[in-house]
């Protein structure tokens, strides 16, 4: 491959790493810069797409096909084009990841990830010294949108999840392949951690903080014989421990919340509080409902908010229609089931089964503990409903498992 074009995606992936907490306009720009790039670079034969990547990439993207074939059963099809927009930066950018998988090393991904941390630190400073200036200092003010919004319309639960996958990535590789960070960057990474998870805390999002401190728990024990502790550092850790349960305790909408999800002395029912745990049943319920009516194909891309709707007002669960919200599945597979069926729903378990399996097999544990974040904090959550989720997906799902896997050089590449 030419040098100097090659730079030219480094710098692009780059850009896209750096802005992608800032979005949605500017990861939007760098993804169709770097959907051109592969264009042309596949225009003029710097790479091909051989048997093995064709393979990879309907494996890999075959749901998202078949949701994109669903537009044809769907009856709104304005709503459905304005979605699929966005699924499309799931196929593509996995095509422009996989054009660089000769190339990129972890060394390479360890440098994407400092850029994502950095910007993702900068923004958190920014919401925090504007949520202050403008709230004043409060667990009301810091918490959950009144930290996310404060700097630009960033949703806390994406805010949440960029968060937990920032620290729990850095987290892993400086434990099991530190080599790959800068000495600076090294020296200075405990505080980022720590920062992030303060973050994390205040953002107050349930399943993020139990799947991200889960993760980190695993994390820590399984690689505690690597880990060489100072004096210091023997006094911090319970310390930090200490003050995560006094956090947790102190702060009313956390712990609010987490009494909510329990259903607290039976004071947290659906009739009493808003939103939560409650909802979510309805939600799922009607989720169900529209499946059963449609087990096979779905009701479309199209007319998922629709049909799931009409089953609102169908079993008058009024609390979802107060004030024209928008409720989707609020489970990433039930939304998968509703719109495209069983079909759909199959094809997405291939999608994550067939990486998960080869990662396990070449040792790619970062894959695996990006898929558990991504998947698991999306059983109350539909994350390719969100710009924000589909542009994170997109990203890093590919370029973690085209870095960390091993190359094999084969006639089709």
């Amino acid at each position: 491959m030419n040098p100097v074009y090659y730079k030219i995606g480094v710098f692009l992936m780059a850009g896209f790493a750096a802005v992608l907490p800032f979005g949605p306009a500017l990861p939007n720009i760098f993804s169709g810069l770097l959907i051109a790039y592969w264009l042309g670079g596949f225009l003029m034969g710097y790479w091909k797409l051989g048997k093995q990547e064709l393979g990879w990439f309907l494996i890999c993207n075959g749901f998202v096909l078949f949701h994109l074939l669903s537009l044809y059963w769907s009856e709104d099809l304005n709503s459905g084009m304005e979605k699929a927009s966005s699924w499309l930066l799931i196929p593509v950018l996995f095509l422009a990841h996989s054009s660089f998988r000769k190339y990129f090393r972890p060394g390479d991904f360890a440098r994407l990830l400092i850029l994502f941390t950095c910007s993702l630190c900068l923004l958190s400073v920014v919401s925090l010294i504007a949520s202050v200036t403008s709230h004043g200092i409060s667990f009301e003010t810091l918490s959950q949108n009144g930290l996310a919004t404060a700097a630009i319309d960033f949703h806390y639960l994406g805010f949440s999840l960029y968060t937990a996958v920032a620290l729990v990535l850095n987290l892993y590789l400086i434990l099991y392949a530190p080599e790959n960070f800068p000495a600076w960057y090294k020296k200075l990474l405990g505080g980022i951690l720590i920062f992030m998870g303060l973050i994390l805390l205040l953002l107050g999002s349930r399943t993020t903080l139990a799947v991200a401190a889960t993760l980190s728990l695993g994390i820590v024990l399984a690689g505690r014989s690597r880990i060489r502790l100072s004096r210091v550092g023997k006094i911090l850790i319970p310390l930090a421990l200490v003050s995560l349960i006094g956090f947790v305790s102190l702060n009313p909408v956390l712990k609010d919340k987490f009494k909510e999800a329990i259903n607290f002395e039976g004071r947290y029912d659906i009739d009493e509080n808003w939103g939560g745990r409650g909802f979510r049943e309805l939600i799922w319920n009607c989720a169900v409902h529209v499946s059963r009516a449609h087990p096979v194909l779905g009701v479309g891309l199209g007319d998922q908010k629709s049909e799931l709707d009409y089953c609102y007002r169908q079993y008058r669960y009024q609390p979802l229609l107060v004030g024209g919200n928008n409720f989707n599945a609020h489970n990433i597979f039930l939304q998968a089931l509703l719109t495209t069926g069983i079909i759909g729903l199959l094809l997405l378990l291939l999608a994550i089964g067939y990486p998960l399996l080869n990662s396990l097999k070449t040792g790619n544990t970062l894959y695996l503990l990006f898929i558990l974040l991504f998947f698991g904090t999306g059983l109350t959550e539909s994350h390719f409903n969100r710009n924000a989720m589909i542009l994170l997906f997109s990203f890093f799902n590919p370029l973690i498992w085209f870095a960390l896997r091993p190359y094999e050089s084969t006639a089709d590449s």
